[in-house]
């Protein structure tokens, strides 16, 4: 997780670059951050959303791709660890394909889950126009929403993204333990 209070000075030294390069690692924090920044008239509103949202959808193609080059069912964790098997993931595959738009909202607003989803659009090999397009518009009311949060609501948005952060970790975990189970049960 990137300090908040680090993000400031790395957009002042390195630009829209470095907005660019942060919002690809630590969206909604730095996103929130250059609220505050916009309304200090350190950075436009305009370009800023624009960066934003652009870092939001390179990290997400690079999750994606991550899980294109993966196949779940010769993974050895995944058979090692959680004994998955293979008539467990062939319809998880399905419903991604089957369901992709919805699902991959899901995963894009609800923030906790949106690193599996974006890593099992990959392995479901969902069409990556589809999968661009639906984070783009999953992407454009988010981004918007965390930077007018950082523009009114200032450092108490740097403290809430702190907040966010751990409601998703928690929220992901529940997730992934809840994914373990219903695969694991027989």
């Amino acid at each position: 997780m990137i300090d908040p209070g680090q993000i400031a000075p790395w957009i002042e030294a390195y630009g829209n670059i470095g907005l660019l390069a942060l919002s690809i690692i630590e969206g909604p924090i730095v996103t929130i951050a250059a609220g505050l920044m916009v309304k200090a008239n350190l950075l436009n509103l305009w370009p800023a959303l624009c960066l934003v949202i652009l870092g939001d959808l390179i990290g997400d193609t690079i999750l994606y791709l991550c899980g294109r080059g993966m196949r779940l069912d010769r993974t050895p964790i995944i058979k090692k660890w959680f004994h998955v098997p293979h008539r467990r993931i062939v319809p998880i595959i399905r419903a991604m394909r089957e369901h992709s738009v919805s699902v991959l909202a899901f995963g894009k607003l609800t923030q906790a889950a949106g690193f599996p989803v974006l890593a099992a659009a990959g392995v479901a090999r969902v069409p990556y126009l589809l999968f661009l397009t639906t984070n783009l518009l999953a992407s454009i009311p988010k981004s918007a929403g965390f930077l007018l949060l950082g523009y009114y609501v200032g450092q108490v948005g740097a403290t809430a993204s702190t907040w966010l952060s751990a409601v998703s970790v928690a929220t992901l975990g529940g997730l992934v333990l809840a994914g373990i189970w219903w695969m694991r049960r027989a």
